[in-house]
């Protein structure tokens, strides 16, 4: 069974949460776009070659009527990192390559599944990362007395260190996810686990390309990016990225709920048997721990909704699910 990227049947502007106005494709259908965030239109609107030195706080600070908590985007360093991201990325391997690569790969395609491609746009993902970091992903005291060793997983947080945590994107396609991952915050590691063979392949040959452009020049991009005291060595760390081909319920290519902090998952065409199965093993990840899902929730109680807001994909709009797990590791029945 795959884990490959999806999108829902039917036509959509490939790429619209990306495009700048000005561009020459379809231009975002009024219909969504009113139903997004002040702060969401703001980035989902930025020049794509703007006077990174004229843009402010401002722009995208405004109260939203959804459940973003005083996000604030530092929309200057995202856009430099998106511009690097597109260049050594998403130029050579639009979505619509990944969609034909998808389309080609019968050979390894189960018949129970829908693994029509679609991908999260850099900004979608930019917002998405950066809720986590201000918000979500917070420590949280512990309950009562109890500080015992689980507590002090949930205590270390995630996403508030440079280089401390790692991100697995289930479905991960041509990976441009991780890419856009890694180019937004300094995890640890980011790892993509991908079934179809030839999006894998794609993925490694980004890449290769990735770690000889993208890496310094986005050292160069993040500049002052990182608040506080993160400023120094989130300026130097190099994520580090890995891409798997196979099915993500396969522990022994990578047991991945043991691993990861931050796990991500285009999940809009999982079937409901697929999503039991996510929810089975995502059971195995830390108390404190984040798991994102388009369309639909993890069916599982260990897990709590903290966000759900509609945000722009390669398709069109889908419902972003941020949840944050509540209970300890659950040991897997094999």
């Amino acid at each position: 069974m795959p884990s490959s990227s999806t999108e829902p049947p039917g036509p959509g502007p490939a790429q619209a949460a990306a495009m700048p106005p000005s561009a020459s494709a379809t231009p975002t259908p009024p219909a969504v776009n009113t139903l997004l965030s002040p702060r969401q239109r703001a980035l989902l609107e930025a020049s794509d070659e703007p006077d990174l030195g004229s843009l402010s706080l401002s722009s995208t600070s405004s109260t939203a009527a959804n459940n973003s908590h005083g996000v604030h985007l530092d929309l200057a360093t995202i856009l430099a990192s998106e511009r690097v991201y597109k260049d050594v990325a998403a130029t050579s391997y639009p979505c619509s390559v990944g969609k034909a690569l998808s389309q080609e790969d019968e050979s390894n395609r189960p018949t129970e599944a829908n693994l029509t491609y679609g991908e999260i746009p850099f900004r979608s993902m930019a917002f998405i990362l950066e809720k986590i970091r201000q918000d979500y992903g917070k420590p949280r005291p512990a309950e009562g007395d109890n500080q015992d060793e689980e507590e002090e997983d949930e205590e270390s947080g995630v996403m508030q260190e440079p280089g401390k945590d790692v991100l697995y994107d289930i479905g991960s396609g041509t990976g441009k996810p991780c890419f856009a991952a890694a180019a937004i915050f300094p995890f640890r590691k980011v790892v993509g686990i991908e079934v179809l063979g030839s999006l894998h392949e794609a993925a490694l040959k980004i890449k290769s390309t990735w770690e000889v452009e993208a890496v310094p020049a986005l050292a160069a991009a993040r500049g002052g990016g990182m608040r506080g005291g993160e400023e120094g060595a989130a300026k130097t760390m190099t994520t580090q990225l890995e891409f798997l081909q196979g099915d993500f319920r396969d522990m022994t290519l990578c047991d991945w709920p043991s691993k990861a902090d931050v796990c991500v998952a285009n999940s809009t065409c999982f079937s409901s048997e697929l999503m039991l199965d996510l929810a089975g093993l995502a059971a195995g990840m830390r108390k404190g721990s984040v798991f994102v899902t388009l369309t639909k929730r993890l069916p599982s109680p260990d897990w709590e909704t903290v966000d759900d807001t509609l945000m722009m994909m390669s398709w069109g709009g889908a419902t972003v699910y941020t949840q944050r797990k509540k209970t300890p590791p659950c040991p897997r029945i094999n």
